[in-house]
């Protein structure tokens, strides 16, 4: 992380920080496998974002579970399916993650279930969703 991001007194080196990351997705480290997922997502290689996001979420990894989730919800790089983007967004939520109970909340149509999944982002800390809450 730290030569993609160029911290800890090293210079920023995408290359170095890939090549890193391979050897640790490899070895089937889930953090670094939804890392090299993200690399190669805002590099516009999808399939290969898909492929690390996959692996981690394998392992139950919250951020690759949603990353996964929202490919599905938006049709990025797999066709669009709402209910396997439902599915992975529980998964994610029910691990902790603040960005799915939102995510959660934005796609269900009953106000009452939506009300309880914000109330779970927000106190997880999402202002998306405590703003949410505050307006309706």
């Amino acid at each position: 992380m730290a030569y993609a991001r160029g911290e800890l007194g090293l210079a920023r080196d995408e290359r170095r920080a890939a090549q890193l990351y391979k050897a640790a997705a490899a070895a089937g480290d889930a953090a670094a496998q939804h890392n090299l997922g993200l690399m190669y997502m805002s590099g516009g290689k999808s399939s290969k974002a898909l492929k690390w996001f996959r692996a981690a979420a394998a392992q139950d990894h919250a951020p690759s579970l949603y990353n996964l989730a929202t490919a599905y919800a938006f049709g990025t790089g797999v066709p669009r399916d709402a209910a396997e983007a439902s599915s992975l967004y529980l998964r994610a939520s029910l691990l902790g993650s603040a960005d799915a109970a939102y995510a959660l909340g934005r796609l269900e149509t009953d106000a009452v279930a939506a009300r309880e999944y914000f109330v779970v982002a927000a106190r997880r800390g999402h202002r998306l969703a405590a703003a949410a809450l505050r307006e309706g």
